[in-house]
């Protein structure tokens, strides 16, 4: 038997196809980290703003051959560009700073800030207090009257069926909420609100003021908040009966990237806005001043929420993560990890200690404040799941998603009730007062009414 000399074999092995195939995975990783940059920055829709950006950045308004599309997919690239350049700055700047900046830290409040949070301490203190009134009594039920108040509570969703449904405008519905005098609020990514009657959906007044995607809408008694794209609040008195409006007051730095998401305070003398800016941040409703600017996430925030006693806000976003705030103290109490893609929807139940968070992985969690972890998750959707919300007795869970469902869950069993199909994606939810009404707008431009037969 012959032996082999191992030092005669040729080891040399050619190291160009491994050399390539390294280009390009750090190729691929540099064009989503250019993607993942330019969806938190607002590049302008309009093409007269887009040739206004170009101009400010000394770049050629137009190009040979180009078309309005590929003038704004250059611009975008031009503001990945110019944040790269501000963070070599920013890191040179501060490159003598210790790693102690990766620690938590404080920044003062205002005296503004400290009183709200002694007012909404005391709020809350009543509030908990009727909460935890109501569900003693509620534990001293007997079984069977307790099965039957539930039923009670899930029977009439069997009747409800689709009553109307109204074109918002040309492009995509963004948000709608129910106001009080049976007024229903309606967004548009054309920048227009419409305040329509229940149930006839007849435009009662047109509200203008943004030029870019209203995603954002909540009432504060008889003061409707809007946000959008640009990161400008808005707010509007609903009681002057004028079928043109114009907002009382313009907040047009209100945030540095889009406006997301809209929560106001039980009381309704506060109201929370979340940002792709990476922050949310605490509102008067009455002065229109910024108390607070919360930082916490790696990414965009998307919604915000208050608990119903109104101590507590909870806060989550692009990074798929949520957290839950103490409005007393300032302090992040729990971290909510579990979804694997964005939070797009949270919703507190009126029990106090449930919340539900809706994912772009389909599912909703059900988060116990109490044992301070997740306790059910529904698969609810196939597709992103863009709201969530509790009815105002917590019996059940509603949930809207860009499949073109929207589901209620059983607040018991965490079980389907009952599911109404619609023909494109559902972009906002809201229920009525008293359950009277349910209303969802979506990519279909067009608001949609149900109720009970």
């Amino acid at each position: 038997m012959e032996l082999v000399d191992l030092e005669s074999i040729k080891t040399t092995v050619d190291s160009s196809s491994a050399r390539e195939e390294a280009v390009a995975a750090r190729q691929l990783l540099e064009k989503q980290r250019r993607a993942d940059i330019l969806k938190n920055l607002h590049v302008p829709t309009d093409d007269k703003d887009v040739r206004a950006k170009l101009r400010s950045l000394n770049e050629p308004i137009t190009l040979f051959a180009e078309d309005k599309a590929d003038r704004r997919t250059r611009l975008g690239q031009l503001m990945v560009d110019e944040f790269d350049r501000e963070g070599l700055r920013e890191e040179d700047s501060d490159s003598d700073v210790s790693m102690e900046d990766d620690e938590e830290f404080f920044t003062p409040g205002s005296e503004e800030l400290l009183a709200a949070r002694r007012k909404i301490t005391n709020d809350s203190i009543v509030r908990a207090r009727e909460r935890l009134a109501k569900q003693k009594m509620q534990s001293e039920m007997s079984l069977v009257e307790t099965v039957n108040l539930r039923r009670e509570k899930m029977a009439p969703i069997e009747q409800y069926q689709l009553l109307g449904s109204q074109f918002v405008s040309t492009r995509p519905a963004g948000a709608v909420a129910f106001g009080s005098d049976s007024i229903l609020a309606a967004s548009s990514w054309n920048g227009e609100i419409k305040l329509m009657d229940v149930p006839n959906l007849n435009t009662k007044a047109v509200l203008r003021g943004h030029v870019d995607k209203v995603s954002a809408l909540k009432w504060a008694r008889n003061i409707l908040l809007s946000g959008c794209g640009q990161g400008k609040l808005l707010f509007w008195d609903s009681s002057t009966g004028s079928e043109e409006q114009t907002a009382f007051r313009t907040v047009s730095d209100a945030h540095k990237g889009r406006i997301a998401g809209l929560d106001v305070h039980p009381t309704g003398q506060w109201a929370a806005t979340a940002s792709y800016d990476y922050t949310w941040a605490l509102w008067d409703v009455e002065s229109g001043t910024k108390l607070l600017s919360q930082e916490g996430h790696s990414k965009g925030v998307h919604s915000v929420a208050f608990h119903p006693d109104g101590a507590l806000v909870a806060s989550a976003g692009l990074d798929a993560v949520g957290r839950v705030w103490d409005m007393r103290s300032g302090r992040s109490i729990q971290t909510l990890e579990g979804h694997i893609r964005e939070i797009f929807s949270l919703g507190w139940s009126s029990n106090g200690f449930y919340l539900a968070s809706g994912s772009a992985d389909g599912s909703v969690k059900i988060w116990d404040l109490r044992a301070q972890k997740c306790t059910h998750t529904i698969p609810a959707h196939t597709k992103i799941v863009s709201s969530v919300q509790f009815d105002e007795s917590g019996s059940f869970l509603a949930s809207t998603g860009y499949d073109g469902d929207f589901n209620i869950w059983n607040a018991d069993s965490w079980t389907l009730a009952k599911r109404w199909k619609t023909s494109d994606r559902i972009m906002g939810m809201d229920l009525g007062p008293g359950n009277e009404y349910f209303a969802t707008c979506g990519w279909d431009r067009t608001v949609k009414l149900w109720c009970k037969e």
